[in-house]
């Protein structure tokens, strides 16, 4: 929602110029804020907290990116150094790679002149080094105690451990489609083998692949959120995909488990492109066809998931 939403504040210095609608922000939000893996993980409340910083990170890179460097950086150092003393590293660790995704897609869709994308790469640097330098208040005691812990040592085990198996990513079209209709009083409803689902609604799936239709001027740039949402799927399977394997050797990685909790930034990468579209669709509403195809398309696609399911089991 901070990538998308703008408000007419009493200065333009914080606010992005990406779609300036306050509608696809609000959409963006509910979209990530109650996904599947968000409601899933109220037991697992450190993760939750990290991750609510996630989208203030991306929202300075935003704007270091739209050229208002100083405000950017200083609003990305905030939101790193709160990510990181939020809670869990895993998440933190994981949306650093994200942020550098986003700003290397930046670059090849800007192709700005090498003094403005060298600015950017300075700018963005200095926010992480900054953010960084502010949680080192926990961030160093947490590196020297984690020398002492059961995970000291990274082994590929460790990091293949409760990776969302390949099956499963059927559930982000059918959410119950291997259980969790039903739930003991007093519990949290999960499902699949694994107990956490990223299901996000089948209309947000539908926006975001419609997307690159519905933005003739952001279709890149809903091309690249769908790219990075790719990618993460495919870190969720772990070691099951070539990239996850390769994942394993990145600094940082293989000293977490669960690899499934990139299903956060599948849920975020998600919302950004589903927001797009949401605000292509209030500019342009000839284009509604578009929307009502790819509603159609995951549909369809959700049930020959399922008939391939039942037919193997």
């Amino acid at each position: 929602a901070y990538e998308i939403v703008s408000r007419d504040w009493s200065s333009d210095v914080c606010s992005s110029d990406l779609t300036r609608s306050t509608l696809a922000g609000t959409f963006s939000g509910f979209v990530c804020g109650f996904s599947g893996i968000m409601v899933g993980y109220i037991t697992n409340f450190n993760q939750i907290h990290a991750f609510a910083w996630v989208p203030l990170v991306l929202y300075g890179l935003q704007l270091i990116r739209e050229g208002r460097h100083r405000p950017g950086a200083a609003v990305a150092a905030l939101a790193i150094a709160l990510m990181w003393l939020a809670g869990h590293p895993q998440v933190p660790v994981y949306a650093t790679y994200l942020g550098a995704g986003v700003l290397s897609g930046g670059l090849l869709l800007d192709r700005p002149a090498r003094p403005v994308a060298v600015a950017r790469l300075w700018w963005a640097g200095a926010a992480l080094a900054l953010g960084l330098m502010l949680a080192a208040i926990a961030l160093i005691p947490m590196v020297e105690l984690s020398g002492f812990t059961a995970r000291a040592d990274a082994s590929w085990e460790l990091y293949a451990s409760s990776a969302l198996p390949t099956r499963e990513l059927l559930g982000l079209l059918v959410p119950f489609i291997f259980g969790g209709f039903w739930t003991p009083s007093g519990t949290v409803p999960y499902v699949g083998s694994t107990g956490d689902s990223g299901y996000a609604g089948l209309l947000a799936i539908a926006l975001a692949l419609a997307a690159p239709l519905l933005l003739p001027g952001h279709r890149r740039e809903a091309g690249l959120w769908l790219t990075l949402m790719v990618v993460e799927v495919l870190l969720c399977l772990g070691p099951a995909t070539p990239i996850g394997a390769l994942f394993y050797y990145a600094p940082g990685y293989a000293g977490f488990q669960a690899p499934l909790r990139h299903l956060f930034l599948v849920t975020l990468c998600l919302s950004v492109s589903s927001g797009l579209a949401i605000a292509g669709l209030a500019e342009r509403r000839e284009r509604r066809g578009a929307l009502a195809a790819a509603v159609l398309a995951v549909t369809l696609l959700g049930a020959v998931g399922v008939a391939v399911l039942v037919w193997q089991t």
